[in-house]
């Protein structure tokens, strides 16, 4: 999800330029959920999987759905030749763009990450332009392709998201009590069971605060949510997933998330404090990576899941509540590093590399 929102939002602005869109997409059950109910976009399932640690029969696997993924571009491109590749990430781009760079038709990388995913560090080699949606990703980048290939661009964010959203209307929909603040927590798809139990932990430290509660948990997460909350005597909504997030960013006073590049930015453009707990066995600790420029642009706090107890959540989460104006100065700060136009910059990039490519 975190590589293929971003993707269509800038499909989107694509669409609304009267462009064609194809979306190559993985296999996976999130990118078919995500495409659910989307409507203007020709769509491509390819087969792809991500790099395997060590070796393995794995790996093998990997390098056989690589060839896979190679023969079917070959062919695609055959039928509905691109004038320019856009590739967000992941190993499922890495075919499209060596099958781009065989047909001399521009590409380009974007890296959400502040620290570089494996396959975009190598797939920047081929690309006419590399775009980061951290100031703080571009000088790795620059080492070893060239500044005049790199640019900040930002992370986009998909117009849903971007929908404008009553919250006084939202909390009524949620039967939630207007004077109450709101704590949004979300675990992302992965990885989200041990942040969700740091949180529940810290729930009986905070009995005596008038919060209410949306917590998206992740599946198989949300019967243990439920029961804490309910024992703890808070209002709260819990779900696995949620279709509308513009409604709980819109409602939030404060968010406890993980730090993947898509989350930042959503929490960024609304403009909200956060509490940050990155995954801890994400690749090349990236997020803790992310959350630190929160930290250092004072929009945010980040605490190691291993580093923090359920009690000492609770003093956090406390004190940011206890003190307004330190509340507001995050959420100024958030705002501050909002890139909002990132799907319209980048869909300027693929225009004029198409149309330089067609002189």
């Amino acid at each position: 999800g975190g590589h293929l929102f971003p993707g269509l939002a800038v499909g989107e602005v694509l669409l609304d330029r009267k462009h064609d869109v194809l979306l190559l997409v993985s296999e996976k059950e999130i990118d078919r959920k995500a495409l659910e109910g989307r409507r203007g976009f020709q769509v491509r399932r390819l087969p792809s999987m991500g790099w395997p640690r060590g070796l393995s029969i794995q790996t093998l696997r990997f390098f056989a759905q690589l060839i896979r993924a190679r023969s079917f571009c070959r062919k695609l491109y055959a039928k509905w030749p691109p004038d320019v590749v856009l590739a967000m990430g992941g190993f499922t781009s890495a075919a499209p763009i060596w099958e781009a760079r065989r047909r001399w038709i521009p590409s380009v990388v974007h890296e959400a990450n502040v620290i570089a995913g494996r396959a975009n560090r190598l797939l920047a080699k081929s690309a006419a332009r590399v775009v980061v949606g951290f100031r703080e990703a571009a000088p790795a980048f620059e080492r070893s392709i060239g500044s005049g290939k790199v640019m900040f661009g930002g992370t986009p964010v998909r117009n849903q998201i971007r929908q404008k959203v009553d919250r006084v209307t939202v909390k009524s929909e949620l039967g939630f009590d207007p004077d109450r603040k709101v704590i949004f927590v979300m675990g992302g798809s992965q990885g989200a069971r041990g942040l969700n139990t740091r949180v529940l932990e810290a729930l009986p430290g905070l009995r005596d605060e008038r919060l209410q509660w949306v917590h998206l948990t992740g599946k198989g997460e949300e019967g243990r949510a439920e029961t804490a909350y309910q024992q703890n005597g808070f209002p709260f909504h819990v779900w696995p997933f949620f279709g509308e997030m513009q409604k709980l960013y819109a409602i939030a006073d404060l968010v406890i998330a993980r730090s993947g590049a898509s989350s930042i930015t959503e929490i960024n453009y609304f403009g909200l404090p956060a509490i940050y707990i990155p995954y801890p066995f994400a690749a090349d600790r990236h997020q803790s990576a992310n959350a630190k420029v929160q930290v250092d642009g004072g929009a945010g706090l980040c605490f190691e899941e291993n580093g923090i107890s359920g009690d000492q959540l609770a003093r956090e989460i406390r004190g940011l509540i206890a003190d307004p104006r330190r509340l507001a100065g995050m959420a100024s700060n958030s705002r501050r590093l909002s890139v909002d136009d990132a799907a319209e910059k980048l869909a300027d990039i693929l225009c004029e590399l198409a149309a330089e490519n067609a002189d």
